[in-house]
């Protein structure tokens, strides 16, 4: 906002930019985008104090370059407004560690910075509803936010947007350059992009998951059965391979966005269209729909059988690199998250990929993009690698999102570089569900929280974490301390829920409350049912 006194006729220009050049001047947006978006002007009417800012855009910055002032700008003569969709904080996280807290609050800024009436991707350049950054961090917002409203409106613009042959173009609302296959504009996104299409089905399934109403996935089944069905025609049985479009998004280690060195295009095309597949199934499921459930169950099996031909190698234990001529290459880490997380992996060996995804990871430290990130934590802790995984959400060197932390930034970037031309893109921001469903432990075990599932991976070295959610049944939570080598386990059951708690038993052997019904034991566990309410358990003795 422009607070100016002034001659009339006088014009006051303002330059919104992330960065500095080496002068000291603003770097101007450019690129995908006219400078001008990022750009205001005021002429004066010269009647005293004037006050003025913009009704209908917004800008992305941290640096505003004012040129035109009369006189020299006072402190007051601009002030920022915040502004994004009016969504409720619903869920927080807090722990031991300051810097995952900062990590945290970047990772939640950079969701709401990008919310305005759909997720875009950055408010700096496109300002466009790019899909596939949206499934990325969909976690991470509907367990930190209240987005049902803005992504039941944005849905809707789905349904508006697909085409007649089924295909949902990678940017929603559509736009005149990005849009369909083979109409003007970037060919890479021509026909299916399934990383960035499975939203579709990836943002319906977390609302259902999140409020338990199964009205958002029949709203949007035809919509998603079309897509799929679209799909087929593109990515055909029986080897379901298609080595085109755009793969794994910004991999660490390099600038190149369509770089694919962390596993091949067909590879994650193939992995996607999976969870297309099966996520398809179960929503059918939900609804009611049971011969699509069936047919999708299907066709999301022969998916699995004909990935698992393809990459598997049974000697190993892992996921290999496939070339186009048939030669195997060197499992990377892409190519092995996505099927563990996504459940391609051969029943029983889902341990032996996650095991090498963690010698990777340690010989090579991160290396994954936008997509093999939004899994990695998940799988690590997932399957005993909790410490491994604490130590990459919290390392200060390239490439981290400490990196970006320690460099002074407080949000999340467009790569991993600090030469990113994007300062605020959303997409990295999947850690902070990361945080809440692993770290602290909180996840829904039902639809709706229903069931209230308490699981933390507790890593070594981290003194205590809680993750906080206002669900539909009313405020759920996960609160952990660890002191003296004994663990202290609190969860918070809303009324109308049950608990499943799964306490861990790397500190020793557990008391529970009066109350809490003993299940089962699971590996590293011990599991109790309880009803609502608050339940403190406690282990005791040294690691």
């Amino acid at each position: 906002m422009l607070s100016v006194r002034g001659p009339r006729g006088a014009t006051v220009s303002m330059v919104a930019s992330e960065r500095l050049a080496p002068d000291g001047t603003v770097v101007p947006a450019s690129g995908l985008i006219d400078a001008q978006l990022q750009t205001d002007r005021y002429t004066l009417a010269g009647k005293g104090v004037e006050r003025w800012e913009p009704s209908f855009g917004y800008r992305g910055f941290r640096y505003v370059q004012v040129e035109g002032y009369p006189g020299t700008p006072p402190p007051d003569a601009l002030a920022a407004r915040l502004v994004h969709s009016n969504v409720a904080r619903t869920g927080r996280f807090a722990s031991a560690d300051p810097l995952l807290g900062r990590i945290d609050a970047a990772a939640t800024a950079t969701i709401l910075n990008n919310l305005h009436g759909f997720q875009t991707d950055t408010p700096t350049y496109e300002k466009n509803g790019w899909t596939g950054d949206a499934q990325a961090s969909a976690g991470a917002a509907a367990r930190s936010l209240g987005i049902a409203r803005v992504w039941t409106k944005w849905l809707a613009d789905f349904r508006d947007a697909q085409a007649a042959s089924g295909e949902v173009p990678e940017i929603v609302p559509a736009t005149p350059y990005y849009g369909y296959d083979k109409t003007p504009g970037w060919g890479l996104i021509w026909g299916p992009t399934t990383p960035w299409d499975v939203a579709a089905l990836i943002l319906p399934w977390e609302l259902y998951s999140s409020f338990g109403d199964s009205r958002v996935l029949a709203q949007n089944h035809d919509m998603q059965r079309r897509l799929v069905d679209y799909t087929a025609t593109f990515i055909k049985a029986p080897d379901f391979r298609r080595a085109a479009g755009l793969s794994e998004w910004a991999p660490a280690g390099s600038l190149d966005f369509t770089n694919t060195r962390g596993g091949g295009v067909d590879a994650v095309t193939t992995a996607y269209f999976f969870l297309e597949a099966d996520l398809l199934a179960k929503s059918s499921a939900a609804i009611g729909v049971s011969a699509d459930a069936d047919r999708y169950r299907a066709l999301a099996e022969a998916i699995r059988a004909a990935y698992n031909t393809r990459y598997w190698d049974g000697e190993h234990g892992w996921y290999r690199t496939m070339d186009a001529k048939g030669v195997a290459g060197a499992p990377t880490q892409v190519q092995n998250v996505l099927p563990l997380a996504f459940g391609m992996a051969p029943e029983g060996r889902e341990q032996s990929v996650a095991d090498a995804i963690a010698r990777d990871v340690e010989k090579q430290g991160l290396r994954t993009g936008v997509y093999g990130t939004r899994y990695l934590l998940e799988v690590l802790s997932d399957h005993g690698h909790a410490d491994l995984a604490y130590k990459l959400a919290t390392r200060t060197d390239a490439p981290s999102w400490g990196w970006w932390i320690a460099n002074g930034h407080s949000t999340m970037f467009e790569t991993w570089s600090l030469d990113s031309r994007s300062r605020d893109h959303h997409y990295f921001a999947s850690i902070a569900d990361w945080m809440r469903q692993r770290l602290a432990g909180l996840r829904p075990g039902a639809p709706g929280y229903k069931t209230v599932l308490i699981k933390p991976a507790i890593p070594t070295g981290l003194a205590s974490a809680e993750a906080e959610l206002d669900t539909v049944q009313g405020r759920a939570a996960s609160r952990w301390k660890v002191a003296d080598g004994r663990l202290s386990l609190t969860a918070e059951i809303p009324a109308n829920a049950a608990g499943e708690i799964w306490v861990p038993l790397q500190f020793g052997a557990v008391a529970a409350p009066a109350g809490a019904e003993p299940l089962r034991r699971e590996t590293g566990y011990s599991v109790y049912r309880a009803g609502a309410g608050i339940w403190e358990f406690h282990t005791g003795g040294l690691r």
